[in-house]
C-alpha cells in the first residue's frame, strides 16, 4: 500500500486516489468503489459530499482513500475472507 503523503514524480509515475465506502452487513462486508479522482484534495471533496448521501451517512467512516500509481498490479495474492459470528 501506498502512504497517502507519497510524494511522486507525476510524468513518470502518476498517481490517483481510490476512493471506497465499506460497511458491515450481518454476513459480509459491502463495498462500494465510488471514484477514482486525479488529487487528494478531490477525493477528500468527494467523500464530503458523499457523507450527506443516504446510505451512506448512516456509516460515515466507512470511507478510505488510497493512492495508486497508474499502470501498476496491487494483487500480492491471497484473499480475505471474513466470518460473522451467528447470533443465537
Amino acid at each position: 500500500m501506498i502512504p497517502l503523503d507519497y510524494k511522486n514524480d507525476e510524468e513518470k509515475q502518476p498517481l490517483v486516489y481510490l476512493v471506497q465506502h465499506a460497511y458491515d452487513l450481518e454476513e459480509e462486508i459491502e463495498v462500494k468503489i465510488i471514484g477514482i479522482f486525479s488529487s487528494l484534495e478531490k477525493a477528500e471533496a468527494a467523500v464530503e459530499e458523499y457523507k450527506k448521501l443516504e446510505g451512506f451517512r448512516d456509516y460515515p467512516d466507512g470511507f478510505t482513500i488510497g493512492p495508486c500509481i497508474l499502470d501498476r498490479g496491487y494483487w500480492d495474492g491471497g484473499f480475505v475472507t471474513v466470518y460473522h459470528e451467528e447470533e443465537e
